[in-house]
């Protein structure tokens, strides 16, 4: 004999919260050279790792990074990684598929920096410059770095 189940529906709901990120004085450094076209990393003063972008702390070894601890970086990189993606992202999202998802190995620093960029063109060990983008399409933040092939 069958038992009867029951039908259960499940509803969603999307929450939406909204904050502030505070960041610290060395991240706030890096979007402020940002905006004046130049791209900075963090030298640990313990380590002498040079870390893009700078986080609070060092990764390697948890030092504290100041604003005083930035150095610029050259504008050329090449390119470590590269995916294309096609699938929707969150709708406060930048950019809408398809665009890349590109990691960048920059001279002298010791990370790898990853953007996202509309150019679909960019492969696997291409060397690239980093652009800062125009002035009008700028926000202060990290998509305010673009790439084209040398």
């Amino acid at each position: 004999m069958r038992k009867d189940r029951k039908h259960k529906s499940v509803e969603t709901h999307r929450i939406v919260i909204d904050y502030e990120e505070d960041l610290s004085d060395v991240e706030q450094k890096f979007y402020s050279d940002l905006k004046k076209d130049k791209i900075s990393a963090a030298v640990c003063k313990k380590c002498r790792k040079v870390i893009l972008p700078p986080p609070p702390y060092c990764p390697y070894c948890s030092t504290r990074l100041k604003p005083s601890d930035l150095v610029s970086l050259p504008n050329s990189a090449k390119v470590l990684s590269q995916t294309v993606v096609h699938y929707p992202y969150p709708e406060d999202f930048p950019l809408s598929p398809p665009f890349s998802i590109i990691v960048l190995k920059i001279p002298r620093a010791d990370t790898s920096f990853i953007i996202n960029s509309k150019r679909l063109d960019i492969y696997l060990g291409d060397r690239v410059k980093i652009l800062p983008k125009r002035q009008k399409e700028k926000k202060g933040d990290i998509t305010d770095i673009d790439i084209e092939k040398f």
